[in-house]
């Protein structure tokens, strides 16, 4: 940047000159701006959108905004990119493109969560943001269990003792 000035000693004026100033960029630290959390159903995924989780940095792209999950409890994160896989990380842009999911455990809990640190490469000082996104989960009626037997093997099933007999820790008969 520039600004032109003139000098004057009252009596004369010297000719305008120039003054340049160089600004130096700085890496501004990303800065969560969303963290609402969500609901899923028990044994559900729900996918995490920008309005839920967004973190915005005005020197990086999100591409360049990393999330790093660490302490998830009733569940995992996973992108759609490989599905059935927890995932330890993902991105602004990830997020911002529907694929990032929550997949709850099935438990009987009624909350889940992950806690996060986000960063832009923490370039000249700059800082992570943490946060912890969570989950209510919308517990389904407990259904009461049903025995399945697929080998064929006589099987005896004693309700009085609640014995199921034979036991096959495998579950491969």
């Amino acid at each position: 940047d520039s600004f032109n000035f003139t000098l004057t000693d009252g009596n004369s004026v010297l000719p305008v000159d120039t003054f340049n100033i160089t600004v130096l960029p700085a890496n501004d630290s990303a800065v969560l701006a969303t963290n609402t959390g969500t609901t899923i159903t028990e044994s559900d995924t729900v996918t995490i959108t920008n309005t839920m989780l967004n973190t915005t940095d005005v020197d990086d792209a999100p591409t360049g905004i990393t999330y790093t999950v660490t302490d998830i409890t009733n569940g995992w994160v996973e992108l759609t990119t490989m599905p059935g896989y927890p995932a330890d990380s993902f991105t602004q842009d990830d997020i911002d493109n529907n694929r990032v999911i929550f997949r709850h455990d099935g438990s009987g809990a009624s909350t889940a969560s992950f806690d996060f640190s986000v960063a832009d490469g923490l370039e000249d000082g700059a800082t992570a943001s943490t946060g912890t996104f969570n989950l209510n989960v919308n517990v389904a009626v407990n259904e009461a269990p049903v025995l399945a037997i697929t080998d064929g093997a006589p099987t005896t099933v004693d309700f009085n003792a609640t014995t199921i007999s034979p036991y096959d820790a495998g579950g491969f008969g």
